[in-house]
């Protein structure tokens, strides 16, 4: 494997521009020799198909140290000398000039730049499925399809309720208990319930007791009301349903 320098390749204005660099001459001579190295294998740099040249890597075989190679791949990027493939494969873009025959040199160099186009689909294409498998093995584990589903929470009795809610949920049972006594006899004693004085926990069965037992309705004598706190105590316990 040979590659052979134009006589006017230290002119070229890119090659000037290197050399106007500090360390500038450093990174024309990694140039030079990642283009040697590359002719092996068709002017692509790889260690082989599955692991590419990292910086410490090229630092080894240039004989240079691993910051200069560093700055000299950037720079080389930016001139467009060479191309970094998203999956670490380096190619050399301009030595299509220096091998082989002028007549077939513009057929090699579509060649090469076809060949470089199609391993960067081949890349994208390896990573897309790769991201889609782990995107759905995410999934899998945060959201498995088995996970049964919860029970939305029963709503929670404000207590007090309004005089609204009382009228709405009298009717809604369409029992005889007056909304508006049950209402004003629990506001006066501050919502309490039993011999115990507990606080009420569930007006709507406070309700329910008033209903099975005919308290305030409008056949109900209004002196027996001191007999509501006495029976009331059952609410709590969930009265009847």
């Amino acid at each position: 494997y040979y590659m052979r320098l134009k006589d006017d390749f230290f002119d070229d204005d890119r090659m000037k521009l290197l050399e106007s660099m500090p360390d500038g001459y450093l990174y024309q001579n990694i140039l030079l020799k990642m283009y040697v190295k590359s002719l092996k294998s068709n002017c692509r740099l790889a260690f082989n198909d599955y692991i590419p040249y990292n910086t410490k890597m090229l630092a080894t075989i240039t004989n240079h140290h691993e910051g200069v190679v560093e700055k000299a791949l950037d720079v080389l990027k930016q001139l467009e000398l060479i191309e970094i493939l998203d999956n670490g494969a380096i190619y050399m873009l301009e030595i299509q000039n220096y091998i082989g025959k002028s007549s077939t040199q513009a057929d090699r160099k579509r060649q090469y730049r076809a060949a470089i186009d199609e391993e960067k689909k081949e890349s994208t294409k390896e990573r897309k499925e790769y991201i889609d498998k782990s995107i759905e093995y995410i999934c899998m584990d945060i959201c498995p399809t088995n996970v049964p589903k919860q029970q939305p929470k029963k709503k929670k009795l404000s207590i007090p309720p309004t005089l609204e809610e009382v009228e709405e949920y009298c009717r809604e049972r369409n029992n005889n208990v007056d909304a508006n006594r049950f209402y004003d006899y629990y506001s006066s004693n501050g919502w309490l319930v039993g011999k115990s004085k507990a606080k009420m926990k569930d007006w709507k069965a406070a309700v329910r007791t008033w209903e099975n037992n005919n308290y305030g309705n409008n056949n109900y004598n209004n002196n027996s009301n001191t007999s509501f706190n006495d029976n009331s105590n059952q609410q709590s316990k969930g009265g009847r349903q």
